[in-house]
């Protein structure tokens, strides 16, 4: 597991600064807006970007780029006090630059100068005072009183799902490009148009681009503007359209996905005068509007793309969301949920293959049937090893993000349990795969061939599309809900429970990453025995199996998904062929 780390007070590098909000409006206010969000994108990108950077190495294009010798020296002094190695500190992070960027498009307004600001060095001290004291605003609104642990355990676990997760998002760092390019590429171009026909016509409607169009741009920007462990990141749209054969193309697709700070401050900060009493610092932040056109455009024609996580999400959902004005919101959700639950079959169905008549293959999808009694059983699919037996119950839901809040944990819970539990309006989750292991429990029903009879060991799955979905804490709230809808039962040991002679699992959250990363991966290993692994690895799910597959990951377990690889490299060809004709040709630009 990780080490722990730490988080550089203000108080270590400016020992006479000021850390309240007064003070940090104060700093905002000297400083020149746009420099301001390009400075918190650039740094994001090295930050939180894709990249085999090393944690110090991030952070060392922060320190050099905007710290005096000074106060690098009381950064290093900092280090020594606390014992702390240079590898696990931390100055800048995600969450925080997100914080300083949303109070940045309040408070700073455009300076004459702007484009030049940060050559000042009193400017850049101003910006990393400001950055650190973010930090605190960061913290104190998302974690709250969250783990205050006065009233137990139990209720500071309840108390801090939401906490949890945003602080899991505040280190966030995009997924590989080839697995949300070519993920976007099948749930758009192949599962959603099989699920509803008229999606493709409606995105066209709502942007004026298909949906290949779409993933052409995406692929073209990211591949030249968000390179690992590269500075070039800011661009022209001119600039960026000139050399290509379809320049109309990509300044539309520009068009639609960025905003300038004048939009960000009506979008972020709707209903706020900046003139009357400043909202308070833990004022809501929905990161919608910079999920919507996460490119960042200035007056003068400069773009940069403000937060990488958010930019690759774009290439695997985004389609949705376009199209979504255009749609009753309910259907396209269940259109969605669908297209997403056939991917994820599609994707057992590669890992598992039929061999001659299908008879080897342990895989089976979309099970229904009902028992003598007439009670209907559902299993998006399962793996039957005859007397193992694995169920996947697959889930693309999103969580708002007022709910999130440390105040909003009772309605987070209420929430959760509408989405993966058992309510007096619904069975869903966890819920609907303890209902069909009580079925197996009580031997009411085995399956439309009776093919469960001789199952004894059980191992339930939850596939999430969010992967912010399996966050520290998430797992407990599974197995909790998971076991008060199971029949009576024992546990076994850690992790296990045992029911009438059947041996049951603890439920396992698996994010869709991690399904395509084992895709792969379980021809070194077995399912199974990964799940096992996991399962002794994190007894009560309290660690995400993310954290699980980077432990494999470092030992050389994990291969990359050459499904999605080839899928992407389908899409950036085309992006070759029609943006860059001559290059697909083979013939010469000169």
């Amino acid at each position: 597991m990780a080490q722990v780390g730490i988080y550089v007070p203000i108080s270590a590098i400016f020992p006479d600064a000021n850390p309240t909000f007064s003070s940090f409006r104060s700093l905002l206010q000297r400083l020149s807006r746009t420099d301001v969000l390009f400075w918190c994108a650039r740094l994001n990108h090295v930050v939180s970007g894709q990249s085999a950077l090393s944690h110090e190495q991030r952070q060392a294009f922060g320190l050099q780029k905007l710290f005096s010798q000074t106060e690098i020296g009381r950064l290093d002094r900092f280090c020594s006090t606390q014992n702390r190695l240079s590898e696990n500190t931390t100055v800048f992070f995600r969450g925080q630059i997100l914080e300083l960027f949303r109070w940045a498009v309040l408070y700073c307004d455009d300076q004459d100068d702007d484009g030049t600001t940060f050559e000042d060095p009193d400017v850049r001290r101003d910006f990393v005072q400001a950055c650190l004291i973010a930090s605190d605003l960061w913290s104190r609104r998302v974690h709250g009183e969250a783990l205050d642990l006065s009233h137990g355990l139990d209720t500071a676990r309840r108390r801090a799902l939401g906490p949890f997760r945003k602080t899991m998002e505040g280190s966030l760092t995009p997924g590989e490009l080839s697995q949300n390019l070519g993920r976007g590429w099948q749930l758009f171009r192949e599962h959603v148009p099989r699920v509803e026909s008229s999606f493709e016509s409606i995105f066209e409607s709502a942007t004026h681009l298909s949906t290949e169009d779409y993933y052409i741009c995406w692929s073209a920007l990211i591949t030249n503007y968000a390179k690992p462990a590269s500075e070039t990141t800011i661009f022209c749209a001119d600039r960026m359209a000139a050399p290509t054969a379809c320049p109309e193309l990509l300044q539309r697709f520009l068009a639609l996905e960025s905003q300038s700070p004048d939009d960000l401050r009506s979008s972020l900060w709707p209903n706020v005068d900046r003139g009357s009493s400043s909202p308070a610092e833990d004022h809501p932040y929905d990161y919608r509007p910079l999920r919507e056109r996460p490119i960042l455009a200035s007056r003068d024609g400069r773009l940069i793309l403000v937060d990488p996580v958010f930019s690759f999400d774009k290439c695997s959902i985004g389609p949705l969301f376009h199209a979504l004005p255009l749609f009753n919101a309910n259907h396209l959700f269940q259109v969605f949920g669908k297209a997403f639950e056939a991917y994820v079959c599609d994707l057992l169905e590669r890992a598992f293959p039929k061999v001659g008549s299908g008879l080897a293959t342990p895989m089976s999808r979309n099970i229904q049937d009902r028992d003598v009694g007439g009670e209907q059983y559902e299993i998006d699919a399962c793996l039957n090893y005859v007397t193992d037996l694995v169920l996947f119950e697959i889930k693309a839901v999103w969580v708002q993000e007022p709910k999130l809040s440390p105040k909003s944990s009772d309605a987070l819970i209420g929430l959760l349990r509408e989405r993966y539990s058992v309510t007096d309006k619904s069975v869903k989750g966890a819920g609907q795969l303890a209902r069909v292991i009580n079925a197996l429990v009580m031997r009411q029903w085995l399956g439309p061939r009776n093919e469960f009879a001789a199952v004894r060991t059980i191992y339930p799955v939850i596939v999430v599309n969010d992967r912010l979905s399996a966050s520290p804490g998430f797992g407990i709230f599974v197995v909790d809900e998971f076991r008060k809808a199971l029949l009576p039962h024992m546990v076994s040991c850690p992790g296990e429970l045992t029911a009438r002679g059947l041996r049951i699992f603890a439920p396992v959250v698996l994010t869709v990453e991690d399904m395509e990363l084992l895709e792969v991966s379980i021809e070194r290993s077995g399912f199974r025995e990964i799940l096992v692994n996991y399962c002794k690895w994190s007894p009560d799910r309290m660690l995400p199996f993310s954290d699980f597959l980077a432990e494999m990951s470092g030992l050389g377990l994990v291969l990359a998904n050459r499904f999605l690889a080839a899928t992407s490299m389908e899409v950036l060809n085309r992006a070759i062929g029609r943006l860059f004709p001559h290059v697909a040709n083979g013939e010469s630009s000169a």
